[in-house]
């Protein structure tokens, strides 16, 4: 969602390249349940290529980072063992085969203040790769290939229904990211009305879905058992 100019959030090249599979897909007659897969596996060749990714810190400031976070050696079509495309961040990967080894602990040993932080991609790379591979779809800068995206898909939705991110991705996704944010302290320990809302408006922007209330209520549920093993007298 934040970047600085030349700059462009990881996640937000996921959302573009995803756009630009869904069109080409839909405008073919593919299968369009295949385009996350397509899209992971575009992206992770994009990052093999690229020369340098950078880390934004919280002070609005760029570092460069390892490209060792964004190597192809990966465990799922959208994860290796440092992140989630999808989600863009340091630490966030989503991988089973990670997740069950490795606690909060073990990730804040490993990635120190950095965990949690947007990657970033140079957005001329990125612009492009994008020109190379879909000369059709519109690249001209990074917010304005956002801004297409967003409408390609609601072009794309009005014709297919919506897109799809695979059974329990989301569910996946939000069962990670909030124990993540619990586990750091950053979501209180006692006020789960709060922690559903903040969860609902993640989604809305992450995935530009809708959901329940009661929907989020059971995806948070892993959360809500650890606030609750937490909360004195319970």
């Amino acid at each position: 969602m934040f970047y600085k100019d030349d700059w462009m959030p990881l996640s937000d090249s996921f959302r573009v390249l995803h756009a630009a599979e869904t069109w080409v897909s839909t405008a073919n007659g593919f299968d369009i349940d295949s385009t996350v897969r397509t899209t992971s596996k575009h992206l992770w060749t994009h990052l093999n290529e690229v020369d340098q990714i950078g880390v934004l810190l919280s002070n609005g400031e760029i570092v460069f980072a390892s490209k060792r976070l964004v190597d192809d050696d990966f465990f799922g079509e959208r994860s290796n063992a440092h992140v989630d495309l999808l989600i863009g961040t340091v630490g966030s990967t989503t991988a089973e085969e990670i997740e069950h080894f490795r606690s909060n602990d073990d990730l804040i040993k490993r990635y120190g203040p950095f965990l949690g932080c947007p990657i970033l991609l140079k957005q001329k790379e990125f612009i492009g790769y994008m020109a190379k591979s879909y000369p059709e779809f519109e690249h001209k800068s990074a917010s304005q290939s956002v801004r297409a995206s967003e409408h390609q898909l609601r072009e794309v939705s009005k014709r297919r229904g919506p897109r799809k991110y695979g059974d329990g991705w989301v569910e996946k996704v939000v069962k990670n990211e909030f124990l993540r944010r619990l586990r750091k302290g950053l979501l209180p320990s006692d006020q789960r009305d709060a922690t559903t809302m903040e969860a609902i408006e993640w989604v809305k922007i992450v995935f530009e879905e809708d959901v329940s209330r009661s929907t989020m209520q059971r995806y948070l549920a892993p959360a809500f058992r650890e606030m609750d093993a937490h909360i004195p007298d319970r």
